[in-house]
């Protein structure tokens, strides 16, 4: 497992954690369930929320503009 934090292991089992529900929720087209995931994101996880959105954008799902 690659780890994308200075937190440690428990900082990669987080990510993959996400990567996980986020991969559900695309399944599922919740789109919004995933922007608001990605906007609550804390700062200490911004390098993890960009992985998402590429994958998000790989996976074909269009996120709405900031506000």
């Amino acid at each position: 497992m690659q780890k994308l934090t200075g937190d440690g292991w428990h900082g990669a089992l987080q990510v993959e954690q996400v990567n996980e529900q986020i991969s559900a929720l695309i399944a599922e087209a919740d789109v919004e369930e995933v922007h608001q995931r990605l906007v609550h994101g804390s700062r200490r996880h911004l390098s993890e929320l960009g992985v998402l959105i590429r994958r998000l954008q790989s996976a074909g799902v269009e996120l709405p503009a900031p506000k």
